[in-house]
């Protein structure tokens, strides 16, 4: 009996161990899953990134704005806000209205700019000379500058698209890419050192998630998409002009054609009407420049020329009598070198002249004719 009793006592301290250890152990295992937890929450970015602004127009498509503004969205700390040419109310492509209150005029730095694309309206934004001059000096300071579907058109219209890989909506993307200097690239989205640019409408979702992803990982940006359900499964394959019927393509590229084509061509033509006029103007100016270039080095010439003479005839007088005509002055002289040939000049010279209150000596009157016909020339060599 008193064996049993012990038998059991021990076994019975056992259990106890057991138990004390595995609520020890579970309790260690769901401390350290709160930590994991807490460390994706407040993952350390990469990027400093805190302000995001999305400028608005009327016009602008609705997915290309509010998706990224809803994703973007997800990052803790970091303000995502509208901003527009005027304030008021902005009208998407179907007559919603969203009001913005912070103006351009008003922002003066961004960490991050996005631009909204559209159809004819986002076209016309391409030709507003006050927002693509504000764009570019906001991107002077930017981490990031991101532009979505045909938004690229608008960035690609200040410049800043030149020489870089880009992609734009799928329609005309290569020619519009091509007219602001871009490498065109057929890709949901595409970055390119600090630019961000994504394909049409909902490629700006995926291009927003990438941003998500280069500055808080992958378990940060996995969590974002589950927040959103983000887990595409469309009834039918398509979507892209890889994936779609031709006829659906031609179909849409027809009912875009009617809206766009017409401002493309017009503004197309002025665009190069403009660079043939610059380059007209360019080449006239060439060619002034060579003009007066010859005429110098005649007038330079001819100087030489008379001061070898002068040189000459000063030396057949040996008893060192100057020409009648040859007048010597004393005076403090503004250089110490004939701006006409070049030659060295002292105080005690064969002719002077008087510009903007000072002196210049020169070797000859040739010399001192040349300077008289072009002074600026002469001071600027």
């Amino acid at each position: 009996m008193k064996l049993k009793q012990l038998l059991l006592l021990v076994f019975s301290s056992f259990l106890f161990q057991t138990i004390s250890f595995a609520q020890d152990k579970a309790a260690d295992s769901a401390k350290q899953r709160k930590k994991e937890m807490m460390d994706i929450l407040y993952t350390k970015p990469k990027a400093p990134v805190k302000t995001i602004g999305i400028y608005l127009y009327n016009g602008y498509q609705t997915i290309d704005a509010m998706g990224p503004y809803e994703v973007l969205s997800q990052l803790m700390g970091v303000k995502v806000f509208f901003i527009a040419k005027e304030k008021g109310f902005i009208r998407n492509q179907s007559g919603l209205k969203v009001q913005v209150d912070t103006t351009i005029d008003k922002v003066k730095k961004l960490d991050m700019l996005l631009i909204p694309g559209g159809a004819a309206e986002t076209f016309m934004q391409t030709q507003d000379q006050a927002v693509l001059n504000w764009i570019r000096s906001i991107d002077s300071t930017t981490i990031y500058t991101a532009s979505v579907c045909t938004g690229a058109w608008i960035l690609g219209a200040t410049g800043l698209l030149k020489g870089k890989n880009a992609t734009t909506n799928w329609y005309r993307a290569d020619e519009m890419m091509t007219r602001y200097g871009a490498h065109f690239k057929q890709e949901r989205w595409v970055r390119d050192g600090k630019y961000w640019t994504s394909a049409g409408v909902t490629a700006g979702l995926d291009m927003s998630l990438a941003i998500i992803h280069e500055l808080m990982g992958d378990k940060y940006t996995q969590g974002v998409m589950l927040n959103l359900e983000y887990d595409p499964a469309p009834p039918v394959t398509g979507g892209s002009v890889n994936k779609t019927p031709a006829i659906v393509v031609d179909m849409m590229r027809e009912m875009y054609d009617l809206g766009l084509k017409p401002l493309i061509t017009k503004y197309g033509k002025k665009s190069k009407v403009k660079s043939q006029k610059s380059k007209v103007k360019s080449q006239k100016s060439k060619v002034k420049k060579m003009k007066r270039d010859a005429m110098l080095v005649m007038i330079l010439l001819m100087a030489i020329s008379s001061c070898q003479q002068q040189v000459k005839k000063d030396g057949a007088d040996n008893s060192g009598a100057m020409q009648k005509d040859t007048v010597f002055v004393k005076t403090v002289l503004a250089t110490n070198k004939d701006l006409a040939c070049g030659m060295s000049v002292t105080a005690d010279v064969a002719d002077t002249a008087h510009y903007n209150g000072k002196v210049y000596g020169f070797c000859s009157p040739d010399c001192k004719k040349g300077f008289q016909s072009d002074p600026e020339t002469y001071l600027a060599q």
